[in-house]
């Protein structure tokens, strides 16, 4: 267009120095930076398409709402609380007071 052949030359040289700038901080940025938590003992939940229990432990959930915010049907206890799927109960999980594995072991 309308810029000189030596402005063009110039732009692409500034372009290609900040390229090769970016490229030298990017390739690395945390080497020799030691991690601060150890995630060797760390998993993943892999989900399941097709679970057993599903087919015949799960009540009926046509009209179900769950509530997150509701208590422990035990103790009171709202926060780490789990949803029976059988008879759709809350109670409170192993880091409360393990309400809902009592429930489970009732059963």
């Amino acid at each position: 267009g309308n810029v000189a052949p030596h402005a063009n030359a110039h732009a692409r040289s500034g372009i290609a120095q900040a390229h090769e700038a970016l490229g030298a901080i990017a390739e690395d940025p945390l080497d020799g930076v030691e991690p601060v938590t150890d995630t060797s003992g760390w998993f993943a939940v892999q989900p399941v398409d097709d679970c057993p229990h599903t087919r015949t432990d799960v009540g009926a959930c046509d009209k179900l709402c769950v509530d997150l915010n509701r208590a422990c049907g035990t103790c009171g206890n709202v926060g780490e609380n789990m949803l029976c799927l059988s008879c759709h109960k809350v109670f409170c999980g192993r880091h409360v007071q393990q309400h809902m594995l009592a429930h489970h072991e009732e059963t």
